[in-house]
């Protein structure tokens, strides 16, 4: 027959959830992620970017404070977020 799948039903359901079970990282991924890894590559990230914006800064004593302070809540709020 033209057009006929010769799959059985279940196996193209089997299929359908292997397929819908595969998803690709959202954003919510990588703001909240599921993993003790992806929680730590966080935290390194987050460091080596407020390091890299305050050495861009570092001339400047008012915009040292302000990256390293935005960069002290962030880390709270990770801190907040594990213990919650």
């Amino acid at each position: 027959m033209v057009g006929h799948d010769a799959r059985p039903i279940r196996e193209t359901i089997q299929a359908g959830r292997t397929l819908s079970a595969m998803t690709a990282p959202t954003i919510g991924d990588l703001w909240s992620p599921q993993t003790d890894a992806g929680v730590v590559g966080q935290v390194i990230v987050t460091l080596l970017v407020v390091g890299a914006l305050v050495w861009l800064v570092r001339r400047e004593k008012a915009l040292v404070q302000l990256v390293l302070g935005i960069g002290m809540v962030v880390l709270a709020w990770y801190g907040f977020r594990a213990i919650h």
